[in-house]
């Protein structure tokens, strides 16, 4: 009887725990949902605080704004003082400002006169003009060069699919008559702005990018100010550009067919010519490739280009790395410069020969109209070449016309260096101290060694000191590190003076009087 009594009792108790956890548990939620209920109205008061803190705006005003903001639509049209356009005033114009000096830019010097006043000068000088047109063309976004030397339009064959050429039995040719070899013809919608229209343009390998030309303008219309470097068409201005181009040039040389140049080589690739206007194209002038390097450590050499060749130019191309070079099509290899070329080379050679009389020695003049056995014999069953056959009756003529370019060219070449080493001997003296030391001088002596597993700033580098014992005139000396040890000779570059304590010296007075 007592034990269950006693289990009554503790389910009674297990039971009044219960409802008491349970209602704690109530009142928990009850006070957390309360005070989310007030964290939020205190977060209302604070918003309302903050904004009564704020001060109200400023009654919209009736002029436009002064900030880059995108234009806004007036009562009235604004009219652009930068570009020409309508819609916007200057201050939301995005074009860049036009070029108000007509293609010359002002530096102001500061300096001080011989009053002590500081005076600024104004120099002026020459920049390129701006004659690129931004239009966009067959659905693409370009600069069009506006170039009056030429007749026609031209598009550079990248620019154009192969599928949109035709046929044509127009030609083109350049200011000195030369036949320059086209693609064909394409016809192209082209818009400038709100403006639309087509053009018919010639496609040529040779040209880099696209050009209008006076055919265009006069269609169209155009009005160019050269001040303001902008173009009227239909009555809209509209800016020229000027392309930023760290290269300037008028004619290049670019890769015709993908080709590779095996590594410690030199191989003939064939080129083709590309020019930038037409209005470049110089009637007298010869042009040249430039001595230089392209990309993966090719040389390039000098090779006279034809005046009536466009493709099929070959030049000369030296890989000089360990690995061979892939050279992609239309990779620029070289630009090409004017050159004047020699038409009478006997009367040059004549005055080159007396240039040269200055530096050859006597006896070599006197042994120029000799030539070895072993040469004459060689001669015997030798033939003219080809192009000497106008030239020269007997191989003997030819090979002493050889001989004599060689001596000269010999002679020049120990000429500009002997230049060249007197001009490196004049830097080189110039940062020279001449060191003086005396017998009985104590000096170190520069001897860098190499110990393994050791650091080369830990490591000395001179050793001694030593005892000069004799001076060998110019520059060099005899040391001794002690009385019984070996002496040796030694540069006085490698030499510096022992400052420190030093052993007392084992020369007499007789001895350094005899040395002096």
């Amino acid at each position: 009887m007592l034990q269950d009594d006693w289990k009554e009792e503790m389910l009674k108790k297990v039971k009044v725990l219960e409802q008491a956890q349970h209602a704690a548990e109530a009142n928990v939620k009850k006070m957390s949902a309360e005070n989310d209920a007030l964290n939020k109205e205190v977060e209302k008061l604070r918003h309302n605080v903050h904004l009564q803190a704020v001060p109200p705006p400023p009654p919209p005003s009736l002029h436009p704004p002064y900030a880059r903001n995108p234009p806004v639509q007036y009562a009235k049209p604004y009219t652009c003082y930068r570009c020409g356009q309508h819609g916007h005033v200057a201050r939301q114009c995005t074009q860049p400002m036009p070029q108000t000096n007509a293609g010359v830019v002002c530096y102001q010097n500061v300096y001080q006169n011989r009053e002590g006043k500081c005076v600024r000068r104004e120099q002026y000088m020459p920049c390129d003009h701006e004659y690129y047109l931004r239009v966009t063309l067959a659905c693409k976004t370009v600069d069009c060069l506006l170039d009056t030397g030429s007749e026609v339009c031209l598009v550079p064959e990248s620019l154009i699919h192969q599928n949109c050429v035709k046929k044509t039995k127009r030609l083109l040719r350049a200011a000195n008559g030369t036949p320059i070899p086209i693609v064909g013809e394409v016809k192209l919608p082209l818009t400038i702005g709100d403006f639309n229209t087509t053009i018919v343009a010639l496609v040529s390998q040779h040209v880099k990018e696209p050009m209008l030309g006076i055919d265009f303008l006069v269609k169209n219309q155009v009005v160019w100010d050269f001040v303001k470097s902008t173009v009227i068409i239909h009555g809209v201005s509209h800016l020229l550009r000027s392309k930023q181009c760290k290269q300037r040039w008028c004619r290049r040389v670019v890769v015709q067919k993908t080709t590779t140049i095996p590594a410690r080589s030199e191989k003939i690739v064939s080129t083709k010519l590309q020019f930038r206007r037409m209005s470049d194209e110089s009637v007298d002038e010869s042009w040249c490739t430039e001595i230089g390097r392209i990309n993966g450590g090719v040389q390039v050499s000098r090779t006279i280009v034809p005046s009536d060749t466009w493709t099929n130019i070959p030049v000369r191309l030296l890989n000089t790395g360990n690995t061979s070079v892939k050279l992609k099509a239309d990779t620029p290899v070289s630009n090409l410069e004017p050159v004047t070329v020699l038409t009478n080379s006997h009367s040059q050679m004549n005055d080159v020969v007396q240039q040269v009389n200055m530096v050859t020695c006597e006896e070599d003049a006197s042994d120029e109209s000799e030539i070895p056995e072993y040469v004459s014999k060689l001669a015997e069953g030798m033939g003219l070449p080809v192009e000497e056959t106008s030239l020269y009756e007997t191989p003997h003529e030819y090979l002493e016309d050889l001989q004599q370019n060689m001596r000269i060219a010999y002679a020049v070449a120990r000429q500009k260096l002997k230049v060249c080493a007197e001009r490196r001997k004049k830097y080189y003296d110039l940062r020279v101290k001449p060191k003086q030391f005396a017998v009985g001088d104590w000096v170190y002596h520069h001897y860098p060694r190499r110990f393994k597993s050791k650091s080369a700033k830990w490591q000395q580098a001179y050793t001694g000191p030593y005892l000069i014992v004799k001076l060998l005139e110019p520059s060099n000396c005899w040391l001794q590190k002690s009385v019984k040890s070996k002496r040796f000779v030694a540069h006085f570059d490698k030499l510096k003076k022992c400052l420190g304590v030093t052993p007392n010296s084992w020369l007499t007075k007789s001895t350094l009087s005899e040395n002096e």
